[in-house]
């Protein structure tokens, strides 16, 4: 191990020496270094955006989404007065929906008849990135609600059904006809 810093050592010294009497060389050989790292660094990048862009697209499932609702509501209805003890279940109607960028071209055409006729073409925005194709993402909707349905000790008062009622409508933007309040069995 010895014989190999040793030899090591000298070698760095003896290049150090023959930079130092030719200075246009060094001032080369740093800069190929330079160039060498920037391609190296380069290189590696996108494989850490195309990671990055995975993780940000992923969406939740509709039942993942179901239950974080029915969590939040469950916690929520919990501490408002005359509630009690209450269950929550939450059905969705659709999944999440993704709207990609798109580019719409319109024309008139007219044919010898004078009859014209309108044409609309919409091709989406994509991007390539190395051998990958992707579309732009510009929104995603989350999954449409469809009902709620509330089970609580304190079900059998309609003022405890208004308040929880109004509650998870205004949260929920939906209409009451969606929302069912029950008194929890015993």
């Amino acid at each position: 191990m010895k014989h190999w810093n040793e030899r090591l050592r000298a070698a760095c010294k003896r290049a150090a020496e023959y930079c130092r009497q030719n200075r246009r060389l060094a001032l080369t050989a740093l800069l190929l270094l330079i160039g060498m790292l920037a391609l190296l660094i380069s290189a590696a990048q996108p494989e850490k955006q195309a990671a990055s862009d995975k993780q940000s697209k992923t969406t939740i499932s509709n039942e993942a989404y179901a239950q974080s609702v029915e969590n939040r509501l469950t916690g929520l209805l919990s501490v408002m007065e005359g509630v009690g003890s209450v269950r929550v279940m939450v059905t969705v109607e659709s999944g999440s929906e993704h709207y990609y960028l798109s580019d719409r071209d319109s024309g008139q055409a007219s044919d010898a008849g004078g009859r014209s006729s309108a044409d609309l073409r919409e091709d989406h925005v994509i991007v390539r990135s190395g051998s990958e194709e992707q579309g732009i993402l510009v929104k995603v909707s989350e999954p449409q609600i469809r009902g709620v349905a509330v089970v609580c000790s304190g079900g059998d008062d309609p003022a405890v059904q208004a308040r929880v009622i109004d509650a998870v409508t205004a949260l929920l933007h939906l209409s009451s006809a969606h929302v069912s309040v029950a008194k929890m069995d015993n």
